[in-house]
């Protein structure tokens, strides 16, 4: 990759080479007399030959450019199962593998050292940076590497973060875009740089050049939304019309409409519709096995949690709190009614509930 940067460097140093020198010559040439026929000719030769080698420098440019974006692309394909790992603190005579193994048993619960192909940090090490290298790592499956990234959340508060090892060209794509468009609406996946506009459109860009291509402010076609209208005040109404025709009712919340449904169930819902957007999105092996374990889980548990409320209210006498879901209707006689529920020996009501 540095090879090929070099490459197009010295092309574009030597177009600008060229354009200098035909401008030097071109003036030399304006100063000499324009009767002279012999410099009539030079003239119009000149600018021929201006113009091919200008036409042949550009298409050079242009397959540099192209062999340049092409070794980024395979470069940046063989980067596809490796991560960087910032936060991990360093030791003497360290197994870094055994390190981020341990840094990241919250991202993947069962990560061992085996589902690690190489690792190693990265930079030389400075006694005045306190600050420690960051670690690149190559999982041996990339389903593996994308379970860690997609759970990298789980992460929050350890100190340690994640990020994808970028090409030169596309991190300095990155680090532009951040800037100019905010650290929130940038972000990268599979080492490409997507950026979410001030219209709310997503593209992506994975060189300075598109970055600085894209607009940073909404389009002409997307209009601002309008504020709020201001309507005159109505003239006063009776109040006698309101209670009649829209009176105040109190309403009284007896109990809530899932009473069993606690906080603890709520977060695990949550992880839940998490995993499932998560695999809809990205719709890999290991997110598929994520969601199902978590949508088993959630229903094992709110089933529990359902029976456990009904034995309770049926136990403590209240069939007003009882709620009985509509999969436990068919399993019930139409003729017991829940309010003598209580007075039944206990073992008939397991039965029936």
């Amino acid at each position: 990759m540095a090879e090929a940067a070099s490459i197009k460097d010295s092309v574009s140093g030597l177009v600008d080479q060229f354009k200098q020198q035909m401008a030097e010559f071109q003036t030399s040439l304006s100063k000499a007399d324009p009767a002279n026929p012999s410099v009539a000719s030079v003239s119009s030769s000149f600018a021929v030959f201006k113009e091919f080698v200008l036409k042949a420098l550009e298409s050079l440019q242009k397959q540099v450019d192209l062999v340049t974006r092409q070794v980024d692309q395979i470069e940046t394909r063989s980067r596809r199962s490796m991560l960087l790992v910032h936060g991990i603190a360093e030791a003497e005579s360290e197994d870094t593998a055994v390190l981020v193994v341990n840094a990241l048993q919250a991202a993947r619960d069962g990560l061992a050292a085996v589902d690690i192909k190489r690792s190693r940090r990265l930079g030389g090490r400075s006694g005045r940076d306190k600050k420690p290298r960051v670690v690149l790592v190559e999982f041996k499956d990339t389903a593996i590497r994308d379970d860690v990234w997609f759970n990298k959340v789980e992460l929050k508060g350890s100190g340690v973060t994640l990020g994808e090892f970028l090409t030169k060209p596309r991190h300095a794509a990155f680090m532009e875009a951040r800037e100019r468009f905010g650290v929130r609406s940038c972000w990268t996946w599979n080492g490409d740089v997507y950026i979410l506009g001030k219209d709310g459109v997503k593209r992506r860009a994975n060189s300075i050049a598109e970055v600085k291509s894209l607009p940073t402010t909404p389009s002409a076609d997307v209009a601002a939304p309008a504020g709020p209208s201001v309507a005159p005040c109505p003239a006063p109404i009776n109040k006698e019309l309101y209670d009649e025709h829209a009176p105040v009712r109190s309403i009284k919340v007896k109990h809530l409409p899932a009473p069993w449904l606690t906080e603890e169930i709520k977060a695990l819902l949550g992880k839940k519709n998490s995993a499932k957007s998560r695999y809809r999105s990205y719709p890999t092996d290991a997110n598929k096995a994520r969601y199902h374990a978590l949508r088993n889980r959630c229903s094992t548990i709110c089933r529990d949690a359902q029976r456990r409320h009904i034995h309770q209210s049926v136990e403590n006498g209240d069939p007003a709190k009882t709620t009985v879901p509509s999969q436990f209707s068919l399993s019930c006689p139409k003729f017991l009614s829940v309010s003598f529920t209580n007075s039944l020996p206990r073992t008939l009501t397991h039965m029936i509930f």
